[in-house]
């Protein structure tokens, strides 16, 4: 008797022990899925229907999920359009495509496969498909109508009169363009020649004070030095090479060791240009030698306009010409 009820006991403690795992393993577990709605579900034939993919991704997934490739047609469904993927949180995923349908009556769009990467695999999630229905844009009661003929084609009115106009216009045209650039480069040169050539120079520098990339700042450093040395010994600088400025600036008396130091700056200008094209390598610039470039230029640019334009010597005082 004892025995028989400890193995009544001993039943009922297994079946109660068991009964969770049970319905552990009889619930359904959630898995991904794929909704397309369409906007409007009835349309006519050429009207664009929004067709809205909708992936909420299963459990364990590790990243987007990869939508089917719209390049081409989506059963007979004109694809005209496909929207970036969107999160919109809550493991969900939106992405909006376009459609075009040219036939009447119910048109199917096939389902189609949403790849969604796990750490195990790559799930394929199907669509249901979708029936739309599409109208025909003529009235209920016609449906065979018969088209009007096309006009046949009618030459335009255009005589001789017509083209030599055209060409008085374009002439004109031409005439004008070419005038106002004319004007625009003189008043261009007048406003240059109206500031001095030591004062466009400290302007020009200035601008470079913010500029951090090397092969821009040294361009216009060369371009801006170049035109100073231009308009103060008068001649052509900018089409110049950089032996050729060596010569003129040595032909006009200018002291050697002015000569020297613009030579300097304008090769170290021109060897930044062709080692940023590729054609020779250059060592970094060391941080703040723009602006001490830039100051090394000011000093220069001064110095030649003193040595132009020597001060005036002063008058000796009253006093000292009484007392001679």
């Amino acid at each position: 008797m004892k025995t028989a009820a400890i193995a009544v006991s001993l039943t009922l403690a297994g079946i109660l022990a068991l009964a969770p795992l049970g319905h552990a393993q009889l619930e359904p577990r959630p898995e991904g899925r794929v909704d397309i709605g369409v906007r409007p579900s009835e349309a006519e034939v050429g009207d664009v229907i929004v067709a809205t993919l909708t992936v909420t991704a299963p459990p364990g997934a590790i990243g987007p999920p990869v939508f089917p490739d719209w390049s081409e047609a989506w059963g007979e469904a004109e694809v005209r359009e496909a929207g970036p993927v969107e999160d919109t949180g809550g493991s969900r995923f939106q992405q909006k495509v376009r459609l075009t349908v040219f036939r009447t009556g119910g048109v199917v769009l096939p389902p189609v496969t949403v790849e969604v990467p796990t750490a195990k695999e790559v799930l394929l999630l199907p669509s249901k498909p979708l029936t739309l229905e599409i109208r025909s844009v003529l009235p209920p009661d016609v449906e065979n109508p018969n088209p009007r003929p096309p006009a046949p084609p009618r030459a335009l009115p255009i005589g001789e009169s017509f083209w030599r106009v055209t060409f008085a216009l374009v002439a004109a045209c031409l005439v004008a363009a070419v005038f106002l650039a004319r004007r625009r480069s003189q008043a261009r040169r007048a406003e240059i020649a109206a500031v001095p050539p030591l004062e466009a120079l400290a302007r020009g520098l200035e601008s470079l004070r913010n500029v951090e990339e090397c092969k821009a700042f040294h361009t216009s450093l060369s371009l801006y030095l170049r035109r100073f040395l231009g308009r103060s010994f008068s001649f052509p600088a900018l089409e110049s090479t950089t032996t050729e400025v060596r010569y003129k600036l040595t032909d006009t008396g200018t002291p050697r060791p002015l000569v020297s130091r613009a030579e300097k700056i304008l090769r170290h200008c021109d060897l930044v240009k062709f080692a940023q094209s590729g054609l020779a390598p250059l060592a970094p610039e060391p941080p703040g030698s723009l602006g001490a470039r830039l100051e090394e230029v000011l000093e220069l640019g001064r110095e030649l306009d003193q040595h132009l334009q020597p001060p005036e010597p002063t008058p000796p005082e009253q006093g000292t010409e009484q007392a001679a």
